[in-house]
């Protein structure tokens, strides 16, 4: 959450951070109030995470879902800021996913 919020205070456009705690029941009437790009960040793999839940409830509608997770593979031991610069859990990377799903031109 404080990379989301970091991210947040730093980017030049305006974005809204949601902590969402529960992952089911899936509150599909708060998602289904939002009609812009959404970028989900969690530390855990993308099969079967929240990010995954969220990119299939929105599917079939109109708004662009990322998800930044871990990769499906061995992730070394280390420091946790350490691996979370490993994993692209950076204001740099969420800009950059911004930034494409807002067509900003680099």
């Amino acid at each position: 959450m404080n990379l989301a919020k970091e991210f947040a205070s730093s980017y030049a456009k305006s974005v809204k951070v949601v902590s969402a705690r529960i992952l089911k029941p899936l509150d599909e009437k708060f998602l289904s109030e939002i009609d812009t790009p959404i970028i989900t960040v969690e530390e855990n793999v993308r099969g079967g995470g929240f990010g995954s839940v969220v990119a299939q409830y929105f599917s079939d509608k109109s708004v662009r879902v990322k998800n930044l997770c871990v990769d499906d593979v061995f992730v070394p031991h280390a420091s946790v800021n350490q691996q979370m610069n490993d994993n692209g859990f950076t204001v740099k990377s969420l800009s950059e996913i911004a930034d494409g799903l807002l067509g900003v031109k680099l």
